[in-house]
């Protein structure tokens, strides 16, 4: 298991790097010119199964390795990696790994990158070592090129504390940002030309026979990791990028709610403030997205079509501006500090945590955690028909956190139960929903006609679609709230 924190090191920062005290106190430091080849097979069955198989030669010697996609954890994946006698890739040393079947195949060489590497050995205090490795050089594939600038921290045998302890104190001298992508998924990009794909996942689901601390880990790893996943796409203006992002700081959020009462004092509220602001931004950019490609689509039949045209590229302007703000967050601190201080929190959270609670098994404390949250929507959604706009946005939120946490739950309680609270969940979600995005709607429509007069009757025609579109929810709010609370509480495995 290879697990490494990845920084994109800005140009001229090398010098930086070299002074900074952490590293001068350094074991040991070497520098090598390596080269590394990029192989898969005609249908690029590396490739789609996530992984990356390579050839490395530095010094006179060639090292094959095979890495796979990351499970569950941003910066955690298996590696396997074999010395070779000679230059040739060797595809029968794969019978020992999953992509076993691959070992009879026919491989060519894809892309090249070619770096000047230093490593620099450290000792933590703790024990064991840490590689701090720069590369510094190019990726080439068909005759184009692409630079190559990075700071790796690497475990070798430490605690992992030690690493996010090191990345934390390096982040907070040095501008860096992470390197979400892998050379390799670098690398096909050169080769493709295709922008960064958005990566979709699961809800993430708590086993039996853990802690509560360690269904934390796992919860907090696992959306991490979707979070960073989606970070390239996301930058490159992917509406599902964006999307995604969006969904894993929602539940991030969800799941420190969910066990705010047995964690340390301040711990929650520390990073939900810091991953609501991210929220703002992912939200500003994914409404602007929603308006261009389903508002106005839906609306189309409604409004006259030179309205839809004036308001298009109105939109579309106020939409990219919008994704170049998420770009320039992006490119700032705030997201990488976000994600290695609360990957450190979520390994060391038995220790600051308050109570007997987070050390006993998660099935005996999970209908408790969940029933908070269900309050809360129950509460929130008494009298619906007499509730204000945002009280009704109020209850929608309410409603996605116990809805998110029930997913994260699903395999403590008993499935058929959850399966019909998670059916009446998703039907007031989505009346919910329409009435959010009728006035979101309004919202930006009315925004495009402040900021340009002459698109007011364009606005006013398309706020009218949507009136008649809020209407319409709120007319199937009571049936679905009513479905609601007749669905009975799911009851832990027993």
């Amino acid at each position: 298991m290879e697990t490494e924190i990845k920084f994109l090191l800005p140009e001229g920062m090398q010098d930086a790097v070299d002074a900074h005290p952490l590293l001068q106190g350094a074991e040991s430091r070497s520098s090598r010119q390596e080269v590394t080849t990029y192989y898969d097979t005609s249908a690029q069955s590396f490739r789609l199964a996530g992984a990356s198989l390579r050839l490395r030669e530095a010094d006179g010697r060639c090292v094959q390795t095979l890495k796979l996609p990351r499970d569950g954890n941003a910066f955690s994946r298996h590696e396997w990696e074999w010395q070779l006698a000679g230059d040739q890739v060797d595809l029968s040393l794969l019978r020992d790994t999953p992509l076993r079947d691959l070992a009879a195949e026919k491989v060519e060489p894809v892309f090249t990158s070619g770096v000047t590497r230093t490593v620099r050995v450290l000792r933590p205090s703790s024990g064991g070592l840490i590689e701090v490795t720069t590369d510094v050089g190019s990726l080439w594939a068909k005759g184009q090129t692409v630079a190559l600038s990075e700071l790796e921290l690497e475990l070798k045998g430490a605690a992992p504390a030690a690493l996010y302890e090191l990345a934390l104190a390096l982040q907070s001298t040095l501008p860096l940002v992470l390197g979400p992508e892998s050379k390799a998924a670098r690398g096909w990009r050169l080769v493709t030309g295709a922008p960064p794909e958005a990566v979709k996942a699961d809800a993430p689901t708590i086993p039996t026979g853990v802690t509560g601390t360690e269904a934390i880990n796992r919860l907090v790893s696992s959306l991490i990791a979707s979070l960073v996943d989606n970070q390239p796409a996301a930058a490159a203006a992917d509406a599902k990028g964006v999307h995604r992002m969006r969904i894993a700081v929602r539940r991030l959020r969800t799941a420190l709610t969910l066990f705010r009462p047995h964690l340390a004092k301040g711990d929650e509220a520390r990073f939900t403030e810091t991953l609501r602001r991210l929220g703002r931004i992912l939200g500003e950019a994914r409404d602007w997205d929603v308006f261009c490609s389903e508002t106005l689509v839906d609306a189309a039949g409604s409004v006259p079509a030179p309205f839809m045209l004036a308001l298009r590229g109105a939109a579309e302007a106020e939409r990219k501006s919008a994704h170049s703000r998420l770009s320039d967050e992006f490119a700032q601190p705030h997201l990488t500090h976000l994600v290695i201080d609360l990957s450190a929190w979520a390994l060391d959270v038995a220790r600051t945590g308050s109570g007997d609670v987070l050390s006993r098994p998660i099935e005996e404390t999970a209908p408790d955690l969940l029933e908070q949250l269900e309050r809360k929507v129950r509460t929130r959604g008494k009298r619906i028909r007499r509730r204000s706009g945002e009280e009704l946005h109020g209850l929608r939120k309410a409603l996605k956190r116990f809805r998110y946490a029930l997913e994260f739950m699903a395999p403590l309680m008993k499935a058929d139960q959850v399966k019909g609270q998670l059916h009446h969940c998703k039907g007031l979600q989505e009346d919910l929903g329409m009435f959010n995005d009728s006035v979101v709607a309004e919202t930006l429509a009315q925004r495009l006609a402040d900021e340009t007069p002459e698109l007011g009757p364009a606005a006013a025609a398309l706020t009218s679609w949507a009136e008649e579109r809020r209407t319409a929810a709120v007319g199937h709010l009571q049936t679905a709230w009513r479905e609601f609370k007749k669905a009975p509480s799911p009851e832990a495995l027993g």
